[in-house]
C-alpha cells in the first residue's frame, strides 16, 4: 500500500505557502512535511485510540489504563497511561487496524504474563540458565581472537547490577547470550498470544478484514523479506516459525541446513513431529488442552530448543570476531567538558524498548556475535514494550488483584474499621495531627470507655435535667399600666393629635416570668498532672488516661448539649477541661477557652500525648496551683458563689511536693475561693510519704481532700470517675 493511501486526506495538497501581500516564501522542506504529515497521522491515530478505549479495556480486562500516542514506549502508571510511540508506527505505515493489532498484541503478552507471573519468571531464569552456555562460548571465542584484549574482555563480562530485576545483574556477554535464547522463545510466544488475539477477537480471523490487515502487516512491515538464507541459522528458523504462521500461503526460502532441521522429526508423547506440527498440536492456545506457562517451556525445552541451540552453536563456530570502530550508544556519551564519560563503555547498551542489548561496548572493544542483524530486527519487532514495562504492570495488576481479592474478603468489621480510617486520616490532615498519634490515642479512649460510658449516662441525666427560675421583667404595652414608655409616646403621637385615646397603648407593667435555666452553666475540670521524673512509663499511662477520661467525657457533654440546643444557645450549659503538667516547671498544655467541639478535640488529643514525654524532675505542685489560682478572675469567683460555675481541681502525683506547706496553703487558697480540689496519689508510697500526703490533703477535721491509690493505679481512673459522679449528680 502506498504511503499517500495510508495518510489519505492528511496529504499535502498544496506545498507553495504565501504571505498577506503575495509575497512569495520558500516551499516547505521535506522534513518539514514529513513532521506535519507525522503530526496529522497521529491525531488521527489518536482519535482512533479514542474510541477504541472500551474495547482495550474490555480486552485487557483492565479499566484503569488508558492509550495514548506520544514519542516513546512506556507506561505511566501514576497517571494509568499506556504510551506508544507514534513516530515508530508512522515510518512503517502502520494502519488503524494494525495499531489496534499491536495494542492487543502488547496486552496478550501482558495477560499471559500476569496470568501465571511465577511461572513465566521462572521460565525467564530457565532462559538466562539456558544461555549461560552460550555466553561461555562467545567469551571463549573472543580470548582465542583476542589474546591482547584479555581486559576488554573481562570488562564485557563483568555483571551490571542495574540489570532487570527479574534476570538479575549480567554482563554484556551474558546479555548478548540472553538477546539469542530470548529471540527464540519470543518467536514461540509471538505465535501463542498471536492465535490469542484471534481467538479473543475475531474481527482478526483470516477470512475477515482484520485478519487481511495483520497479514499484511506482517507481510510488508515486519517480516518483509521471504527470503532469510542470509540470515543466521538460528534466526532463519525463528523467522521461518512465526512468518509461515501469519503468512501461511507464502513459503519463507531458508537453507537447505535449516530446512533439513525443520523437516526432522521430534518424538514426543509417544509420537513424532514436526517442528511446525509440534506447534499447531501443543503451542497454540487451545480450550481442552492446557497450555500454561510451565506446560507450553516443558514441551519447548525437550523439542525444538535442542534444534535451535545446536543451530545457535553452528552460527558461532562460523562467526569471526572483530574490533568495533563504535562508540558506545552512538558516541553520545559525553561530560561537561566534552570528553567521554569516566568508565564509557564499560555497561550494556540498550535498545529502543529499554532491553539490554548486548551490544559492544564501544570502540577498541571487540564486536558481539550477530549484533547488527539482532539490532535490525529488534528495531522492527512489534514488541516494542521492554520487559521491565510488562513486568512493572504486571506487579502492579497482580497486586490490585489481590487487594480486590482481599478486599472482597473481609469481614463487615473490617470494611467499618478502614472506613473509619480514612475518616480519621482525613481529621488529622486537617487538624496537622500524626495519624500514628491519633491512633495512639484512640488506644487511650478503647481502654477507657467503660468508665466514659459511666459518665455518658450522668451527662444524659444532666443534658436533660432542668429547673425553672422566676423573674420580673418590664413588658409593654397597655392602657394602664405603672410606667409611661416615652420612646412609644412618642411613635403614637398622630392617635394622641387625632383625639384615637381609646387606641393608643404606652403604659408598661412588672410582669412574672418563668425560665428554664441549667444549673451551673458551666462545669469546668482542672487536671494537674505530675510529669516528675519518678512518673515512669506506666504511672504516665495512666495520667494520659485520666486526662483523655476528663476531657474526652467534657468533650461528650458539649456535644450533647449542642445538638439538644444549638451551638451559641445562651443558656446552654458547657464544660470547660484545662490540664497543667507540672516537675519543676509548670506547662499549661490544654487551656479552657471553647469555641467549637472540634477545636476542642484537637487541643484535648494533643494535650494528653504531650504527657508521654513531657517533665523530668522534681514535684513542684504548688507552682501548678497557685497558677490556676492567679487565672482566676473575678468574674469565676462570682458564678462560683451564685453556683453559675462549678470548678474542679484534680491533682494526680506519684510522691511528696518539693515543699508541702506551700502545696498546703494553695490548696487551701483554692477551696476558699469556692474551687473543689481534691488530689490521688499512686504507686509505691512509704510510711513517711503517706503521712506527709495526709497531712497536705487531709490535715484537721471534715472532708478529706486526698486518696491514696497504691500500687493498683488501675484503680485511678474509676476513682476519678466516681468522684465526677459525686458532684455532678447534684445538677438539675
Amino acid at each position: 500500500m502506498k504511503q499517500g493511501e495510508r495518510f489519505g486526506s492528511f496529504a499535502h495538497a498544496n506545498t507553495e505557502f504565501k504571505t498577506k501581500g503575495a509575497t512569495e516564501v520558500e516551499a516547505p522542506t521535506e522534513e518539514e512535511l514529513d513532521q506535519e504529515t507525522l503530526l496529522a497521522y497521529a491525531e488521527e491515530m489518536q482519535n482512533f485510540l479514542r474510541t477504541n478505549q472500551k474495547s482495550f479495556q474490555t480486552f485487557s480486562e483492565d479499566v484503569s489504563l488508558e492509550y495514548k500516542l506520544s514519542d516513546r514506549f512506556m507506561i505511566d502508571f501514576e497517571k494509568g497511561e499506556v504510551h506508544m510511540d507514534a513516530s515508530w508506527f508512522f515510518r512503517r505505515g502502520f494502519t488503524k487496524e494494525q495499531i489496534r493489532w499491536a495494542i492487543f498484541h502488547e496486552l496478550s503478552h501482558f495477560k499471559d504474563y500476569v496470568h501465571d507471573s511465577e511461572e513465566a519468571n521462572e521460565v525467564f531464569r530457565g532462559v538466562v540458565s539456558e544461555s549461560a552456555g552460550t555466553a561461555k562460548k562467545i567469551a571463549k571465542k573472543l580470548e582465542e581472537v583476542f589474546p591482547e584484549k584479555q581486559e576488554e574482555i573481562q570488562r564485557m563480562n563483568k555483571p551490571d547490577e542495574s540489570g532487570s530485576s527479574i534476570l538479575g545483574p549480567m554482563s554484556q556477554i551474558e546479555s548478548m547470550a540472553y538477546r539469542i535464547h530470548h529471540t527464540f522463545h519470543n518467536t514461540l510466544d509471538d505465535i501463542y498470544v498471536n492465535h490469542t488475539v484471534v481467538r479473543k477477537a475475531p474481527l482478526y480471523e483470516p477470512i475477515r478484514s482484520g485478519g487481511e490487515a495483520v497479514k499484511s502487516l506482517y507481510k510488508e512491515i515486519l517480516f518483509p523479506l521471504a527470503d532469510y538464507t542470509a540470515s543466521q541459522r538460528h534466526l532463519q528458523f525463528c523467522h521461518k516459525l512465526l512468518r509461515e504462521q501469519m503468512i501461511p500461503d507464502e513459503k519463507v526460502i531458508v537453507s537447505d541446513e535449516v530446512q533439513a532441521l525443520l523437516d526432522r522429526e521430534i518424538e514426543f508423547a509417544g509420537k513424532k513431529y514436526t517442528a511446525k506440527l509440534l506447534i499447531e498440536t501443543f503451542l497454540k492456545p487451545r480450550v481442552a488442552r492446557e497450555t500454561s506457562w510451565k506446560t507450553r517451556e516443558k514441551i519447548i525445552s525437550s523439542t525444538l530448543y535442542p534444534l535451535f541451540q545446536e543451530l545457535v552453536d553452528k552460527d558461532l563456530e562460523d562467526w569471526e570476531p572483530k574490533e568495533s570502530n563504535k562508540q558506545k550508544n552512538g558516541d553520545k556519551s559525553e561530560n561537561a567538558t566534552g570528553e567521554p564519560d569516566e568508565g564509557e563503555g564499560e555497561n550494556e547498551d540498550e535498545s529502543e524498548n529499554g532491553e539490554s542489548s548486548g551490544g559492544s561496548s564501544g570502540a577498541g572493544f571487540p564486536e558481539l556475535p550477530f549484533q547488527d542483524e539482532y539490532d535490525a530486527f529488534d528495531e522492527n519487532s512489534i514488541d516494542q514494550m521492554s520487559e521491565k514495562e510488562i513486568e512493572a504492570w504486571a506487579r502492579k495488576t497482580i497486586e490490585a488483584q489481590e487487594e480486590a481479592e482481599a478486599e472482597e474478603n473481609k469481614t463487615a468489621e473490617e470494611r467499618a474499621q478502614e472506613a473509619q480510617d480514612r475518616l480519621d486520616k482525613i481529621w488529622c490532615e486537617k487538624n496537622q495531627f500524626e495519624f500514628q498519634q491519633f491512633k495512639d490515642y484512640a488506644r487511650i479512649e478503647s481502654e477507657i470507655a467503660p468508665y466514659l460510658e459511666e459518665l455518658s449516662r450522668l451527662w444524659e441525666k444532666i443534658v436533660h435535667g432542668k429547673s425553672l427560675e422566676e423573674s420580673r421583667q418590664k413588658e409593654g404595652y397597655y392602657k394602664t399600666g405603672m410606667d409611661i414608655s416615652i420612646p412609644e409616646v412618642v411613635r403614637q403621637f398622630p392617635k394622641l393629635e387625632q383625639k384615637r385615646f381609646g387606641e393608643v397603648r404606652v403604659m408598661e407593667r412588672m410582669i412574672p416570668k418563668e425560665s428554664i435555666v441549667h444549673m451551673p452553666e458551666v462545669i469546668r475540670v482542672r487536671l494537674v498532672g505530675d510529669v516528675s521524673g519518678s512518673m515512669d512509663g506506666q504511672r504516665r499511662r495512666v495520667l494520659m488516661k485520666v486526662m483523655a477520661l476528663i476531657a474526652s467525657s467534657l468533650d461528650e457533654f458539649n456535644a450533647r448539649m449542642e445538638r439538644r440546643f444549638g451551638i451559641g444557645a445562651k443558656k446552654r450549659m458547657r464544660g470547660e477541661s484545662e490540664i497543667y503538667l507540672f516537675s519543676d516547671r509548670v506547662h499549661k498544655v490544654k487551656d479552657a477557652s471553647y469555641s467549637h467541639v472540634n477545636d476542642e478535640r484537637v487541643q484535648m488529643r494533643k494535650a494528653v500525648l504531650a504527657a508521654a514525654d513531657a517533665g523530668g524532675g522534681g514535684t513542684n505542685d504548688s507552682a501548678a496551683l497557685n497558677q490556676i489560682l492567679q487565672e482566676l478572675t473575678d468574674e469565676d469567683k462570682i458564678k462560683i458563689e451564685k453556683n453559675k460555675l462549678l470548678d474542679m481541681v484534680i491533682e494526680v502525683t506519684d510522691g511528696v511536693p518539693n515543699n508541702p506547706s506551700l502545696t498546703r496553703e494553695a490548696g487551701d487558697r483554692l477551696r476558699d475561693a469556692g474551687i473543689i480540689v481534691k488530689a490521688f496519689q499512686i504507686g509505691t508510697i512509704g510510711e513517711g510519704d503517706s503521712a506527709l500526703f495526709n497531712n497536705v490533703w487531709n490535715a484537721g477535721e471534715g472532708e478529706r481532700h486526698g486518696e491514696s491509690i497504691g500500687t493498683d493505679i488501675s484503680q485511678l481512673v474509676p476513682a476519678i470517675t466516681i468522684l465526677l459522679k459525686s458532684y455532678l449528680n447534684n445538677i438539675t
